[in-house]
């Protein structure tokens, strides 16, 4: 899966936070984590340490593994995105219930 990056408040355009994505030096150019305790944040959201997914938008987009693409809302639950980010449990989740 991969999906829009939380941009902490006051760094768009900003290195490290949104520059290039193939940037093997800074990790928060390329890397993000989502489930329990990390939820989907917004711009102005508190939490800017944390590596989530996220956006300005109204929803946050998402590519998933089988080529699809999904809108999510900011109040998915933390648990359900926990199963989407993690790829090796072998779960199959389904986004329609």
């Amino acid at each position: 899966m991969a999906g829009e990056l939380h941009i902490p408040e006051g760094q768009l355009n900003q290195i490290p936070f949104n520059g290039p994505l193939y940037n093997g030096q800074e990790l928060v150019a390329h890397t993000r984590i989502g489930g329990p305790g990390v939820p989907l944040l917004r711009t102005s959201d508190e939490g800017s340490a944390l590596l989530g997914f996220g956006s300005a938008h109204a929803i946050t987009n998402f590519v998933f593994t089988d080529g699809s693409t999904r809108s999510l809302a900011f109040t998915t639950d933390t648990i359900v995105l926990g199963k989407l980010c993690h790829r090796s449990d072998g779960e199959i989740v389904n986004l329609e219930d």
